[in-house]
């Protein structure tokens, strides 16, 4: 199984989440910020749970992975389909995974305030 397929299977929600990080996102949504707001905007809080969760696990499995493989940091995005480039905004693809799951925890968290 290709590392791609994989990915979409055991992660389904993720995957959906990262198709906003599509070839044109940047025409669309302005910024990688601009695509999380969207995502943001468009899901319920129970759907974005959802996502975290795979988030976080998804996380697990690269540190995992990349501790025994750290010249391949490039596929964590690659094999996930997100045509951004987190070293365009500082950030390493292992930062930028954690700095999206704040965004999703502050969004979480804001909502069970309302």
């Amino acid at each position: 199984m290709h590392l791609r397929d994989y990915c979409e299977d055991r992660w389904p929600e993720l995957w959906q989440f990262f198709g906003y990080f599509h070839q044109d996102f940047l025409d669309e949504y302005g910024s990688a910020e601009g695509a999380i707001d969207a995502f943001l905007n468009e899901s319920d809080p129970e759907y974005v749970q959802k996502v975290l969760g795979q988030l976080e696990e998804y996380l697990e499995f690269s540190r995992d992975y990349l501790s025994r493989h750290p010249e391949e940091q490039y596929w964590l995005l690659e094999s996930m389909r997100v045509a951004y480039n987190p070293g365009a905004d500082g950030y390493t693809e292992i930062g930028w995974l954690e700095h999206v799951r704040q965004r999703l925890r502050d969004y979480l968290a804001k909502t069970k305030e309302q």
